[in-house]
């Protein structure tokens, strides 16, 4: 049995933190060149929403993954 819950509290607080760090280009387009990869943190939220069967959360994260990085196969997988 995971701990999924947990997984998705410090997901959750990882991308509250990830919100203040700057963007490897130094301007505010937070959608590219991210210091910090927020994309790996919503596909995996979503991986543990779906475990817990909150389907419309994971789609919601899968999404938001996937428009982060659209060349990253996991957000695209977990879209369905």
């Amino acid at each position: 049995a995971g701990e999924y819950a947990q997984a998705i509290l410090l997901y959750s607080l990882a991308l509250d933190k990830a919100t203040e760090l700057p963007n490897n280009n130094n301007n505010n387009d937070t959608n590219n060149n991210q210091l910090f990869p927020r994309h790996i943190l919503y596909s995996n939220r979503s991986a543990a929403f779906l475990k817990l069967g909150q389907h419309e959360k994971a789609l919601q994260d899968a999404t938001t993954a996937q428009e982060l990085d659209p060349t990253y196969i996991k957000g695209v997988f977990r879209r369905g």
